[in-house]
């Protein structure tokens, strides 16, 4: 069957779907003892709709509604099968394939308890990557963003069915084998790349509207940020039809500007001011590759420390206050803060204003923060998380039990240590927020009731970077 034609690339998709209940149904259809099947059915109304528009078109009499299996899934071998079906306006009578050669997609071993009476094949779909459609009534398949993936499939392959698991069989010519962690790293890839490519665009479009209209009321006009990363200055270098400094010519501009850097601060300020601001952002954009790659390479819990110690502002977004590092893996026992003796925490940082005490503890983001299912979708934190915790509020107490000590110490050596513990906040940094929405819950009523630590996650700490980033 051929692939339905669409305009891929405009913005109507949200358009065409109308709610489930308006065009379309889905039942639900037990296949003996091991498989359950969801039917798609263009639901009443439309067969209504259907039947008055074949009153008064002779030509729509040869269109009758159809049934379609949507997905299967098999409660023994705990597998779904999805068959990606075109279900937008026009098509709710046929539900024709969405692809031109992939029938189905066969996802393995997905970790989904089935219970006749509660099972919906939306909770199956949650349990499948990100890049995969997770709404019945839209059709299923790959979303839009990530329809690049099947199309190259399609088109390097004669496959028929794409199977995602963890088996390492070779294809065969019918089915082609991917790994769900593959799927995953792609997708991210493809988010990257498109939410670069839309900051470029949006720059080029904003500057281009904002320098129209000073150009009209007579204020000067400002210049395109390009932003650090190669695809974001490809995209806003594209949209400008313009072409980027080779690696000479950049070596060249670095020497010349640090060279004539007092003059150029004398004479022009301003540009100078707007060059540090540039700087400054593209840092960002390069701290935050950074943060991203250190992520898909699960580094150790030491190389993790050394991180974030050599980036001291990706702490201080996690703080409501302005931080100053003070010490890492600082000590109570000894003679100073810095020497032998008892471990206090991974770091300890202070208010910059106050000197208040912040202590804080860094975990991995491997780190499992969910532990099994305690009661109907009520699930407990791990051991691990729980005993971090309690060490972080020992840390805390011991160091406001032996801070006029270590300040004694650091007298005596000479030495100055403004640190206060007021009011000691407490931080730990672990994990990566669960995807599922009853494990998210139960995340989050644990760590709400803590009053005396803060808790994020790595990926919180990544995302306060990019809402930053994206405030310029």
């Amino acid at each position: 069957m051929n692939k339905i034609e669409d305009d891929s690339d405009s913005e109507f998709w949200e358009e065409i779907y109308t709610p489930i209940d308006e065009r379309i149904s889905i039942s639900k259809k037990e296949i003996g003892d091991t498989k359950v099947e969801y039917w798609l059915s263009a639901s009443d109304e439309a067969i209504d709709s259907l039947i008055e528009e074949m009153t008064t078109s002779p030509e729509m009499a040869n269109i009758t509604s159809s049934e379609k299996c949507l997905a299967q899934y098999d409660t023994q071998k705990r597998s779904l099968e999805i068959f990606p079906t075109a279900t937008w306006l026009g098509y709710e009578h046929t539900f024709p394939n969405k692809y031109e050669k992939i029938e189905s997609i066969l996802f393995e071993d997905i970790e989904y308890r089935y219970i006749s009476s509660t099972a919906t094949l939306e909770g199956m779909l949650k349990k499948t990557p990100k890049c995969f459609i997770r709404e019945p009534f839209k059709g299923l398949g790959f979303r839009k963003e990530h329809r690049y993936i099947v199309e190259n499939i399609e088109k390097l392959t004669n496959c028929l069915k794409i199977v995602v698991t963890y088996r390492k069989n070779k294809r065969s010519d019918d089915e082609f084998i991917i790994n769900p962690n593959t799927l995953d790293n792609l997708t991210k890839e493809i988010d990257n790349i498109n939410s670069r490519a839309n900051a470029a665009r949006n720059e080029v479009k904003d500057t281009t509207s904002y320098n129209a209209i000073a150009n009209l009321i007579g204020i000067k006009p400002r210049d395109i940020r390009f932003g650090r990363h190669p695809i974001r200055k490809l995209v806003t270098l594209a949209a400008l039809d313009d072409y980027n400094l080779d690696e000479h010519s950049q070596q060249e501009l670095l020497q010349a500007v640090e060279t004539n850097a007092r003059s150029l601060v004398q004479k022009s300020p301003e540009k100078v001011e707007k060059l540090k601001g540039d700087l400054e952002l593209a840092t960002l954009d390069d701290l935050i590759s950074k943060f991203e790659a250190k992520l898909k390479q699960n580094i150790s819990e030491p190389d993790w420390q050394k991180f974030l110690k050599s980036n001291p502002i990706i702490l201080s977004v996690a703080s409501s206050y302005p931080l100053i590092f003070v010490e890492d893996e600082a000590s109570i026992g000894g003679r100073r803060i810095n020497g032998k003796g008892e471990k206090v925490t991974d770091y300890v940082y202070k208010n910059q204003v106050t000197d208040n005490a912040l202590i804080v503890e860094i975990k991995r983001p491997s780190e499992g923060l969910i532990s099994k299912e305690y009661r109907g979708g009520v699930y407990s934190v791990r051991s691990e998380i729980s005993g971090a915790i309690n060490q972080i509020r020992d840390q805390k107490h011991k160091l406001i039990k032996s801070l006029s000590e270590l300040k004694q110490n650091a007298i005596e050596n000479d030495e100055t240590l403004n640190l206060e513990t007021f009011s000691v906040d407490c931080l730990l940094v672990v994990g990566m927020t669960p995807e599922e929405t009853s494990k998210r819950r139960s995340w989050e009523l644990f760590r709400g009731g803590l009053a005396d630590v803060g808790v994020i996650t790595f990926d919180e700490l990544l995302t306060k970077l990019k809402n930053i980033r994206a405030v310029f």
